[in-house]
């Protein structure tokens, strides 16, 4: 947000402002006054990607009026260190005052399908799932969505807030999904899950959202909360009030620090054998405060768990993007052709030709996750007759949000393969038919990825292929 935009862009910020050279009482207006214009703007727009996105807490529940207005406080900080809400410095203020429609900047190029798919947007039980370039046609498609937010209605979308149909309705409206994104999924979450809507945390949103343009920009965000009546948590007490205090609050203290230190770390790594015990010190000396200790089993007592304690630690690989798979070299599997479904034997429907031809790039349920490799292939098995994925599976520890309840982890396709191989291989056979193939590089994707390959045709059914990984191949 804090790329510089042409000296055009410049230029009309000037003019547009020109007039406070001849300043007047009238014209010094406090940033209550310059938000009021856009608050209605803000609060729409904050409820509009709610119901859009789903966006939902950590109980599992929509956000509610509370916590939806803490989206509101952060896009009225970011407006005013970005632009004084319009009225400042910045590319066309006036039109952007959350300068999110800078055509140079990697959002606004996610928008107008610059950047190819651009971030996922994986929306929560009551909604669906886009890419960022997505979204434009997506939302426009809502009812709810005003007309002046609609980027239709800019001549040039590629030009952004250039384009002279840009307007802070469109600033407001497209601001915020960034800002949501920003905040959601470097955190370890996918984009609808905001955990407690946390302070600090829409602070990290907003600093990732200016892109590190400003090294200062954390501490504005921090100070324009302040200003708008979002304080930081403060205590001032005298030590025998302190002790009261925390004595009486030491349980809301712990779940506070718990789970601030779990949105730091991610979701599911903090401590996740359980904890064993919690400690709450006060030190009402010359050094008064307190100390909270949280500990959990040793790893060594974890350990004997075997295979369950590396199931427990790891990363649900579901919501770890894997590395983009490499264009296939002259002599790689092709990704499979109609003609090639076409030519499939299908004498045995139940069978691993039958799920290929029955591969597609969706769920049953429609849903998808930044790792779709297992989910739709596991689809395809499952449309082919194989009921063995369907719930209970003793291999399966994950599924879809849908109802069609398809499996979503390779490892755990790869658990179901190794239970149903008749034929077993550690490098792919060449010229003996169709293989469900588990690949394997952990120093670059710990989940792995899992595909069909038909080694007499060369070619693969599956979301992508990465023959220089290690081959698990399996025929049943």
């Amino acid at each position: 947000m804090a790329t510089q935009d042409d000296k055009g862009g410049l230029a009309t910020g000037e003019a547009k402002s020109g007039r406070r050279s001849s300043s007047t009482a009238r014209e010094v207006r406090t940033e209550p006054e310059l938000w009021q214009p856009l608050q209605q703007v803000a609060e729409e727009a904050a409820a509009f990607w709610r119901d859009f996105v789903d966006l939902r807490n950590d109980a599992g529940q929509q956000l509610d009026a509370a916590q939806l207005d803490k989206f509101v406080m952060l896009a009225r900080a970011v407006s005013w260190v970005e632009s004084r809400h319009g009225t400042g410095t910045g590319n066309y203020p006036d039109r952007d005052p959350m300068q999110c429609g800078n055509p140079r900047d990697a959002w606004w190029r996610q928008l107008a399908g610059l950047a190819g798919n651009g971030d996922r947007f994986v929306g929560g039980p009551g909604a669906k799932n886009y890419w960022a370039k997505e979204l434009p046609d997506a939302a426009s498609a809502n009812q709810t969505l005003p007309a002046a937010a609609k980027l239709s209605s800019l001549a040039n979308v590629e030009q952004g807030h250039r384009d002279a149909a840009f307007n802070p309705t469109m600033s407001l409206y497209w601001a915020l999904p960034h800002l949501i994104w920003k905040t959601n999924v470097p955190k370890g979450r996918k984009a609808y899950q905001c955990s407690a809507v946390l302070r600090d945390e829409l602070i990290d949103g907003a600093t990732a959202y200016n892109g590190g343009g400003d090294p200062d920009y954390r501490d504005k965000i921090d100070a324009a909360l302040t200003m708008v009546g979002w304080p930081p948590a403060q205590i001032a007490l005298e030590p025998a009030a302190l002790e009261s205090a925390l004595v009486a609050r030491s349980s809301s203290l712990i779940e506070d620090a718990m789970r601030s230190i779990e949105t730091r770390l991610g979701q599911n790594k903090f401590f996740p054998h359980g904890v064993t015990k919690i400690s709450l010190s006060l030190n009402l000396g010359k050094e008064a405060g307190f100390s909270l200790v949280v500990e959990g089993p040793q790893q060594a007592d974890a350990a004997r768990d075997g295979a369950a304690f590396i199931e427990r630690t790891q990363l649900a690989m579901e919501d770890e993007a894997p590395p983009p798979p490499p264009p296939p070299g002259p002599d790689e599997p092709k990704p499979a052709s109609k003609d090639h479904i076409a030519a499939l034997d299908l004498s045995i429907v139940k069978s691993i030709a039958g799920a290929a031809s029955l591969f597609r790039d969706e769920c049953e349920g429609e849903d998808r996750y930044d790792n779709n490799c297992a989910h739709f292939l596991s689809d395809a098995f499952i449309r082919a007759g194989y009921t063995e994925l369907t719930p209970p599976s003793d291999c399966i520890h994950a599924r879809c949000a849908t109802s069609a309840k398809r499996p979503i982890r390779a490892r755990d396709m790869w658990c179901w393969f190794k239970s149903m191989a008749t034929d077993t291989r550690t490098k792919l056979p060449q010229k003996e038919g169709l293989w469900a193939v588990f690949q394997l590089d952990e120093s670059e994707y710990w989940g792995g990825h899992v595909v069909i390959i038909d080694t007499d045709n060369n070619v693969y059914y599956g979301t992508g292929n990465y023959p220089k990984w290690d081959q698990y191949c399996y025929r049943w």
